[in-house]
């Protein structure tokens, strides 16, 4: 065999570097220096589709230039990865994202200023704070091949006060951390919440209510839907404005081009898709006992979803309100327009209010429009927007007790209604019991070993010898042996389950998978405290970490990711209902992949002459 000359190997190297996408389209999305700081800057420029609505619509925020001493100290390499900003050069990502997105109110005027939105935090009209510590840096626009857009809003929070009366303006960083591990793990679990790119280190100090120390500073890099009913609160009494606000709402939320009318068609499709993800997002923090704490409009986005977790916790039970950490779905109804009539509702009683953000602001910018006044009266109407809410949120929190079962999502489909209503309403009966608002059960083991434990045992079987169904190693936990009645409801329903499986192997199958949903680990209920947001040693030792300059970035990352790893249920059932929006289903569902695969792939010569070697030794193999 004659072997080429060395010089044409080193031109085939360089010519498949130039070519490579053809060759070798399995490698990573590189992108040389220019293109990534192309991109960061993209991300950090200020311009924004928000700006289009007027000044009446924002303040512009004190100018900004780069903090001195900042230091990346997190970092969501998923979120990297689907902004473009491709995380293989360590070197090149602290150096622009801190020279880019650290960024802090500075008294040199020629420092370039930022849109921070008006809003109002609470049911009153006026433009109350708004974003009082955080500004709109940038918007990234990813088009679709069905003619949409999706426009994910990139905000920086912390880098101090952006309008006039919001205290001092800065992030803990303790906060910035706590809201950095909620945010991935939110996505993980399909909530549809903001994510947080990036938590980057200040080197200041700031004071917090009630603690004697001051404590350090942060910045907090958000990306995903940061428009907010409070948005549509925040006009007062202006028609003019309110219409314009719900317009630009809509064709933000459908994913429209700016210009796009908005009629009857739009302003319907836009309310039933908000109560429907709505209804879902509540059932789903329902079933992870996810607990925002401050849930208000401000708290929530205009598709339905969660942001700003300073005061959320993950709790290990369905717990109700404990001191301020009331349960997500009372507070999020409260605010949002749903209520529970009487004092003890179940979750299907949940009703719709009229008067809310988004219905109040439709009647208003609306009043002289007889057209879309009559749609409100008919076809979105008070009771038609309630059952929709009150079916969605019970179909939706069923099928995912049933996934704890260890059901797939087939098998689900294929039940009757009457099956899996009567599971849900025997189930539910149990999830409510509590003492002193904290939950009797431990609902969540018990789903995870029905299956195993009610298929062993005969149906006359006495209900002493379910004992181990509600064992519990948790502080709070009880035995079933003060509700034999609404046991033996939970068992019979079960057993309903079991009989329409019929085969042993299916019950075997569901059964080893119910072991799988719960987290590897379970904080304990009782750490949930006002000061102190981390939940677990590990979620510490990452705060401790943080602070330590001698410890890298890549290091602290690993740690979160294995925090979050560690403490997120697994398996559950998909979103059924998602926005256009959802950070989870563009990070890691099927929407996020098609995206991916659209990419053009870019590549450095080492990288293509790595590929060219590992193709010429699969072709050497062959002979």
């Amino acid at each position: 065999m004659r072997l080429l000359p060395r010089s044409s190997i080193v031109f085939g190297l360089l010519l498949l570097a130039v070519v490579r996408p053809l060759f070798c389209p399995e490698a990573g999305l590189a992108k040389d220096v220019d293109a990534f700081e192309s991109n960061a800057e993209q991300l950090t420029n200020g311009e924004h589709s928000y700006a289009t609505l007027g000044p009446d619509f924002y303040t512009m925020s004190p100018p900004m230039s780069p903090a001195p001493g900042a230091r990346l100290v997190l970092l969501d390499w998923d979120t990297v990865r689907l902004l473009g900003l491709n995380g293989d050069d360590l070197d090149l990502v602290e150096r622009t994202i801190n020279k880019k997105f650290a960024l802090t109110t500075t008294t040199t005027p020629t420092a370039k200023s930022y849109l921070a939105t008006n809003y109002n935090d609470n049911m009153n009209k006026g433009p109350g704070h708004g974003d009082g510590r955080a500004f709109l840096a940038g918007e990234v626009s990813i088009p679709l091949s069905d003619g949409r857009v999706i426009r994910l809003d990139v905000m920086i929070k912390g880098s101090g006060r952006t309008k006039p009366g919001w205290r001092d303006g800065l992030l803990s960083l303790r906060e910035a951390v706590h809201d950095f591990l909620t945010s991935k793990r939110n996505v993980r679990q399909q909530l549809d919440s903001t994510i947080d790119l990036g938590v980057i280190a200040l080197g200041g100090q700031k004071y917090v209510e009630g603690e004697k120390d001051p404590v350090p500073t942060g910045l907090l890099i958000r990306v995903g839907q940061q428009m907010r009913p409070a948005h549509l609160g925040g006009q007062g009494d202006s028609p003019e404005n309110s219409r314009k606000m719900l317009e630009y709402l809509v064709r933000k939320n459908l994913g429209l081009a700016m210009d796009h009318p908005v009629g009857v068609d739009e302003i319907k499709k836009y309310v039933i898709g908000f109560v429907t993800n709505l209804a879902e997002e509540g059932a789903r923090a329902d079933d992870l006992g996810f607990s925002h704490g401050m849930m208000h409009p401000s708290n929530l986005t205009t598709s339905g979803g969660s942001i700003d977790f300073g005061t959320s916790r993950q709790m290990d039970g369905y717990h109700a309100p404990f001191n301020r950490y009331q349960s997500y779905v009372d507070i999020l109804m409260e605010y949002i327009g749903f209520t529970r009539p009487g004092n003890h509702p179940t979750r299907s009683q949940l009703k719709l209010k009229v008067g809310t953000p988004i219905s109040s602001a439709i009647h208003e910018a609306n009043m002289r429009d007889p057209v879309v006044s009559d749609l409100m009266k008919n076809e979105l109407s008070y009771e038609k927007m309630n059952a929709l809410y009150s079916d969605t949120y019970e179909e939706i929190l069923s099928k995912l007790w049933l996934t704890r079962l260890g059901l797939t999502p087939e098998q689900i489909a294929r039940m009757p209604d009457e099956t899996r209503t009567n599971f849900y309403r025997a189930a539910l009966t149990l999830v409510d019991k509590r003492v002193e608002r904290k939950a009797e059960l431990d609902m969540h083991g018990a789903f995870s070993r029905s299956l195993a434990i009610i298929s062993k045992l005969p149906e006359d079987t006495k209900l002493s010898a379910y004992d181990g169904l509600f064992d519990a190693d948790r502080k709070w936990g009880n035995t079933q042996a003060s509700y034999p009645k609404e046991i033996g409801n939970y068992i019979a329903a079960t057993r309903q389950i079991l009989n329409e499986m019929g085969d042993a192997t299916e019950i075997e199958q569901a059964t080893a998978r119910a072991k799988g949903v719960l987290p590897r680990k379970r904080a304990d209920y009782s750490v949930a405290s006002t000061k102190d947001p981390f939940q677990s040693d590990e979620e510490k030792r990452l705060y401790r970490q943080v602070q330590d300059p001698k410890i890298s970035l890549v290091q602290n990352s690993k740690l979160a990711d294995q925090i979050v790893e560690d403490t997120i249920h697994h398996g559950l059932l998909p979103r059924q209902n998602e926005s256009l929006t959802n950070m989870g289903s563009l990070l890691y569902g099927e929407r996020g992949k098609k995206l991916r695969e659209a990419v053009p792939v870019r590549t450095r010569p080492l990288e293509a002459a790595a590929c060219l070697g590992r193709r010429l030794g699969a072709w050497l193999q062959s002979f």
